[in-house]
């Protein structure tokens, strides 16, 4: 008792850290502005969706999406309440809280210690919208489905590599309630990954098997009447497909892979070998020294991110044939898109702690000062960002006015 007693205190403790610096960087940035993430599309959105009275006649306001109605009823009700902007905030600090618990588990299950957990957590988030490697995505930053549904994603993966099978398919189908596109990658990825192994990994489920997928069915029957009524509606006639319009016209930097940059191409490249190497590093270290629980966890993510990135090399594939985006609209890049930089950043940090923490000792000490110093620059930046806050705080909760 006294154990399980140090253990949640403990990971408390580091999921606050991390919360905090999580918070300092994206908590106040860009807050309903529409400059950097979705939040002026997404929350009037949902407030119009629980109270269509506040601007009936508007026509995008108005459209179907009830794809994302659980997310829609929960913010969308806390619009009404409290404004947009306490909205925003509330909300972010509620995915934020999310994806920090998830972080430390797989830090613990790991064998990061804080400091070098920190590290990987700001070389990705700390990038702002530029988290995922090249197709756009992003798993932390403004309030939206998706970032629910990646703060239970991540939760849902340390559970994975803790075996603990049954809350995993649970926070799956919550996931793919919030966002049915990247709940339902994740959840592909996850059953591959089963399959990958069958002996070892289908044989500890045996007898629960058969409960998995209906706790995901239960789960995720949020997403099942909007995702029908889409799948089900026919497209308008015309001469060009609303797909097309949707993936080469509107958001060609999430779905046309021929309209990436070389250089995020490079990107991807620098990701996978450093990826590759950690890889291949750890595992001459684990065989050297004894394979311990914290090294079958790496490449069991290491293996997990890889079969995340089979959807994507689909879509590059179909992306030569796809010429009215059919295919390219259900997003196969954003899985893989923002699981890469994750687990390569994650991994890398193990690498260093593995090689630093006994032979250079003094490594820890530059490396908190490196997090110090960050902390404090961020701090000055928060700050700013708090007083433009407080300053368009007024004109966003009273928006629009009648």
């Amino acid at each position: 008792m006294v154990r399980i007693s140090s253990d949640f205190s403990k990971t408390a403790l580091q999921t606050a850290i991390v919360l905090i610096f999580l918070c300092l960087r994206l908590l106040l940035d860009n807050n309903m502005s529409g400059l950097v993430w979705n939040e002026v599309d997404v929350l009037p959105l949902a407030k119009q969706f629980v109270a269509p009275d506040w601007i009936p006649n508007d026509w995008y306001l108005n459209s179907e999406t009830n794809y994302r109605a659980l997310f829609q009823v929960i913010f969308g009700w806390l619009i009404v309440h409290l404004g947009f902007l306490p909205t925003s905030v509330i909300g972010r600090l509620i995915c934020y809280t999310l994806v920090a618990w998830g972080i430390v588990l797989l830090g613990q299950k790991l064998g990061l210690s804080l400091s070098y957990l920190l590290l990987a957590t700001i070389a990705v988030t700390y990038q702002g919208s530029l988290q995922g490697a090249i197709a756009g995505e992003w798993f932390v930053g403004g309030l939206e489905a998706k970032a629910v549904a990646y703060g239970l994603i991540l939760l849902a993966i340390a559970l994975m590599l803790s075996r603990r099978y049954v809350l995993m398919i649970l926070l799956l189908g919550c996931a793919t309630s919030f966002h049915v596109l990247v709940g339902g990658w994740a959840f592909l990825t996850t059953l591959a990954w089963f399959c990958v192994r069958p002996k070892k990994r289908l044989w500890q489920i045996r007898q629960k098997g058969w409960l998995l997928p209906i706790i995901y069915l239960i789960a995720s029957a949020g997403a099942i009447p909007g995702s029908l009524q889409q799948l089900l509606n026919s497209p308008p006639s015309g001469d060009i497909s609303p797909s097309f319009i949707y993936v080469f016209l509107r958001l060609p930097h999430h779905l046309n892979p021929f309209a990436w940059h070389p250089l995020f191409w490079l990107r991807l490249i620098v990701y996978l070998a450093i990826l590759a190497g950690c890889t291949i590093s750890l595992k001459q270290k684990a065989d050297t020294k004894g394979w311990q629980a914290e090294d079958y966890a790496r490449f069991d993510l290491a293996e997990f991110t890889l079969i995340s990135l089979i959807p994507f090399v689909a879509g590059v594939a179909i992306a030569f044939f796809d010429h009215q985006g059919t295919w390219l609209q259900y997003y196969p890049f954003r899985f893989g898109d923002m699981m890469l930089p994750l687990t390569t950043s994650l991994l890398f940090a193990c690498y260093l702690e593995t090689k630093f923490s006994l032979q250079k000792p003094k490594f820890r000490l530059w490396l908190v000062a490196c997090l110090s110093c960050i902390l404090f620059v961020q701090v000055a930046f928060f700050t700013q960002q708090a007083i433009t806050s407080l300053s368009f705080a007024n004109a966003v909760t009273t928006f629009p006015s009648e």
